[in-house]
């Protein structure tokens, strides 16, 4: 299942728990139809987090687990 994100607009970071081993793609948005990926990381058990540099708050969010 893909895990719920909290995003921190002030840093521009996606934060979510990861599982061992999992592989998760945080990807970006500005109309829910078209994703690009910001990166790629392996879940190690803990909470992550991603900075998207472009952050933008108006975009939408999701982090996918492969």
């Amino acid at each position: 299942a893909d895990p719920e994100i909290t995003i921190d607009p002030t840093a521009g970071t996606i934060t979510f728990q990861t599982e061992v081993g999992v592989v998760y793609t945080v990807e970006r948005s500005i109309d829910m139809i078209r994703w690009r990926s910001v990166q790629s990381v392996i879940g190690d058990g803990t909470r992550v987090s991603v900075v998207d540099p472009a952050f933008d708050p108006a975009r939408s969010y999701r982090a996918i687990a492969q």
